[in-house]
C-alpha cells in the first residue's frame, strides 16, 4: 500500500495531464479519482462547469499584473459597465471592509430585495434611501457600494399622510452575493436580527447604524428607531450592545413600537471607537452629550 498509493496518484495525475486539452475527458476523470479514491462527491468542482454553457474566453488569464493586492481594497466603481453574465455575478462577494458597514446600515434604513420572476437574474438588491437634508452621508455610503451598483442614486418621492417627501435612493446591481443577507436578515419577507450578529457587528457597524437610525434626543441620550424590529429582536440587540461594547441600554415603547436608548454615559464609552467613521454632518449627535457631565 505504501508503494501502491503514491503511484497510483502519479499516473492518475499524469493521465488528467495528458487530456487536460480534451476539457470533458480530463472533467469525467477528475470525478473517478475523486469517487474512487477520494471518495468525495463533486457537485461543482469551478465555475466553469457550473455554468457550461459561459463562454470561456469571457475572463482571460492576467498574466501581466503579479502584485499583490489585498482582498477587498481594489473594488473600484463598475457604474455603467456592461451587463454581467451569470458566472461573473456569481462570482461577486463581499469582503469584510464592505460588509461590516453593510451590516450597520442593514440595521437602519437598508433593505434588500429579491427578484422572484427571473430564475437567470435570481439574486437581491441591496437599497438605501434618506432624505436630499443627509446627501452627505447617502454619498458616503455610495461610494462604499458603487463597486456594486450600475448607476449613480437618484432622487424619490414618497408621499405619506398627503404630503410630500423627497429623497436620494441607492440600488445595487441583483447580485447573488446580496440573496445571502437576505436570507439573514429576513424571514417571510419581514425584517429580523440575525443569530449570528454578535460576530458581524462591529465598531464601524455600529457608527453606520447610529448615523443611518439614530436621532438626537436633546437633555438626554440617543434613540435608535428599531420600529421595523420586534421586541424580541430589540433584547436580543440590547444583549449584543451591552455584551460586546459594554452599553448600557433601555428599551422605550413609542406608537406601540420598540426603540432602543442610548444614555450619555454610554455615549461617551462609545465615541472614542467610532468617532473616525462618523461624517462631519452628523457629528451634532454626539457633541452635545459628550459635554454633559452626567445621565439624565
Amino acid at each position: 500500500m505504501i508503494i501502491a498509493v503514491p503511484t497510483g496518484i502519479k499516473i492518475f495525475s499524469w493521465l488528467l495531464y495528458s487530456f487536460s486539452k480534451n476539457k470533458k475527458m480530463a472533467y469525467d476523470l477528475y470525478l473517478i479519482i475523486m469517487h474512487t479514491l477520494m471518495k468525495i462527491e463533486v457537485k461543482y468542482p469551478n465555475l466553469l462547469t457550473q455554468f457550461p454553457r459561459s463562454s470561456l474566453n469571457y475572463l482571460p488569464s492576467n498574466l501581466n499584473c503579479k502584485e499583490i493586492v489585498l482582498y477587498g481594497t481594489n473594488l473600484i466603481s463598475t457604474i455603467k459597465y456592461p451587463f454581467y453574465t451569470k458566472i461573473v455575478r456569481h462570482m461577486i462577494n463581499i469582503p469584510n471592509r464592505v460588509l461590516h458597514p453593510i451590516i450597520g446600515i442593514l440595521l437602519s434604513d437598508g433593505s434588500i430585495a429579491v427578484n422572484k420572476n427571473s430564475k437567470y437574474k435570481e439574486g437581491g438588491r441591496f437599497k438605501f434611501k434618506q432624505s436630499i437634508a443627509k446627501y452627505e452621508y447617502v454619498y458616503e455610503v455610495f461610494c462604499l457600494v458603487s463597486h456594486y451598483c450600475s448607476s449613480y442614486p437618484r432622487f424619490v418621492k414618497t408621499r405619506i399622510n398627503r404630503k410630500n417627501f423627497y429623497g436620494i435612493e441607492i440600488t445595487s446591481r441583483s447580485l447573488p452575493c446580496f440573496l445571502e443577507l437576505y436570507h439573514k436578515f429576513y424571514f417571510q419577507g419581514k425584517k429580523k436580527v440575525p443569530n449570528d450578529l454578535y460576530d458581524d457587528l462591529t465598531y464601524e457597524g455600529l457608527a453606520h447604524w447610529i448615523m443611518g437610525d439614530g436621532s438626537f434626543v436633546k437633555g438626554g441620550g440617543l434613540y435608535l428607531h428599531t420600529q421595523s424590529f420586534t421586541v424580541k429582536d430589540c433584547v436580543l440587540l440590547i444583549n449584543i450592545l451591552y455584551i460586546k461594547f459594554r452599553l448600557n441600554t433601555t428599551l422605550h415603547i413609542q406608537r406601540n413600537q420598540p426603540i432602543i436608548y442610548l444614555g450619555v454615559k454610554s455615549i461617551k464609552i462609545l465615541y472614542p471607537h467610532i468617532y473616525s467613521y462618523i461624517i462631519p454632518s452628523m457629528q451634532y449627535k454626539f457633541h452635545y452629550k459628550l459635554t454633559m457631565k452626567s445621565d439624565k
